[in-house]
């Protein structure tokens, strides 16, 4: 399953998996952010994992972290 890396330029990241149904995105982007946080890696904050879909678009799941 491949994932997105969204680096925004005020310093946002977010992460997104257009690859699954929601559920097996979910999982993914959950053991990302575990694996990352393993690694040294700290978040500030960690959103919601949400879907979006626009018409005629596969669904993706994606959440916004805030590093520290």
């Amino acid at each position: 399953m491949l994932v997105s890396l969204v680096i925004g330029t005020a310093g946002s990241v977010a992460f997104a998996v257009g690859q699954g149904d929601f559920e097996q995105a979910s999982a993914a982007l959950q053991q990302i952010a575990r694996e990352l946080q393993m690694r040294g890696v700290n978040f500030e904050s960690m959103g919601d994992i949400e879907k979006h879909r626009h018409d005629h678009e596969h669904e993706t799941a994606h959440t916004t972290v805030g590093q520290t």
